[in-house]
């Protein structure tokens, strides 16, 4: 039969753990991505030497972008700010608000989810309602997704929304979700983080070069979801089932 491609898959998780202890501005990131680039410089010199790199198809990507330092913004005088006492506070504050206005008991659990006792009191809606009120009270939060939002197929009609409903598993997921300011930082311990719609987080690079691609940038969004389909259909096996991707055409 014909000949099947060797596919190889390699995660190089080095500058995640230095941009999440130093930040995307630091120099220890720099060094990083440096190292980063002659180790990748090295793996193609092996390909070309091993199989020729006019037989190699290479993608690169990444699986998140991050939120730049907020202290590094204020020198800057640009919007941004980490996680303080008062945001802390307000949060962990709305499990006690809950019992002002629903009487003793544990309403809501951490995640946080709506707590099997007031599904048992049949006053889920209410808790949900209540919680997500206060929560979007609280300094920095721009929006609070519910269960019940996320599960309505008209969340899909707002761009941050629907990114909110695609990463919601009705058997998993926090039954609210918080929608933070652009540049706010949740974590007070690590310089940096992700986890938000924001572009600093999802607008990361995709490169596809090699056998049969046709040189040059695209002017369309594309995704990283995107990537498995392109190259599935590159080594000749397109995807039977449904998937979330879509092939991106780089010639042949």
């Amino acid at each position: 039969g014909d000949e099947v491609p060797d596919l190889l898959a390699i995660g190089f998780s080095g500058p995640d753990a230095v941009g999440h202890r130093y930040g995307p501005d630091s120099p220890q990131l720099l060094d990083s991505l440096r190292r980063l680039d002659r180790t990748l410089g090295e793996l193609f010199d092996f390909l070309d030497r091993r199989v020729g790199l006019d037989h190699v198809l290479l993608a690169l990507s990444g699986d998140h972008g991050a939120v730049p330092v907020p202290e590094v913004r204020e020198t800057r005088e640009l919007a941004g700010h980490r996680a303080d006492d008062d945001d802390v506070l307000c949060m962990q504050g709305v499990y006690a608000r809950l019992q002002g206005r629903f009487g003793d008991g544990r309403w809501l659990e951490p995640g946080p989810f709506i707590s099997k006792e007031a599904k048992e009191a049949e006053r889920e809606g209410e808790v949900e309602r209540a919680a997500a009120e206060l929560m979007a009270s609280c300094p920095g939060v721009r929006r609070v997704w519910t269960r019940t939002n996320l599960l309505d197929p008209t969340a899909a009609e707002d761009p941050i929304g629907r990114q909110f409903a695609h990463s919601f598993h009705p058997d998993r997921s926090p039954d609210l979700m918080v929608l933070r300011d652009e540049f706010f930082l949740s974590s007070r311990t690590a310089a940096s983080s992700h986890g938000t719609p924001w572009a600093y987080d999802t607008h990361v690079p995709l490169m596809i070069a090699g056998a049969g691609v046709t040189a040059g940038p695209r002017g369309d969004r594309v995704r990283t979801v995107d990537l498995a389909p392109t190259l599935a259909w590159k080594l000749g096996a397109p995807p039977s089932g449904e998937i979330d991707g879509v092939v991106l055409e780089t010639g042949r």
